[in-house]
């Protein structure tokens, strides 16, 4: 992310992935949560992986890690909870290291 024309591309493939997952959670179940939660987190981390706002990727990626990995943990369902927990957090940590280590 050293310029700020550059799309921080894991963001985006995530944030379009909890996108889509709403929108497949609203058509399979009327699920209005699932619609809304994909729109919003999925949205953010869209929009903050194309401005490259790291921190602002990194709060959304670890919410969708919370989210989804309570989710996974009341249903214990690995599709689609568990594969979200997992690069949500996989995303959260590649984020946090990328951050600027200072004392």
């Amino acid at each position: 992310m050293s310029s700020a024309h550059e799309w921080d591309v894991w963001s985006v493939v995530l944030g379009a992935t909890v996108v889509a997952g709403g929108v497949l959670g609203f058509a399979k179940a009327r699920s209005a949560p699932s619609l809304v939660a994909g729109g919003a987190l999925g949205g953010a981390l869209v929009y903050a992986g194309v401005v490259a706002w790291g921190d602002a990727a990194l709060a959304a990626s670890a919410a969708v890690t919370l989210a989804m990995g309570a989710r996974f943990a009341r249903t214990r369902k690995v599709a689609p909870a568990g594969i979200v927990t997992l690069l949500a957090a996989a995303n959260s940590l590649r984020l946090l290291n990328a951050r600027p280590h200072t004392l």
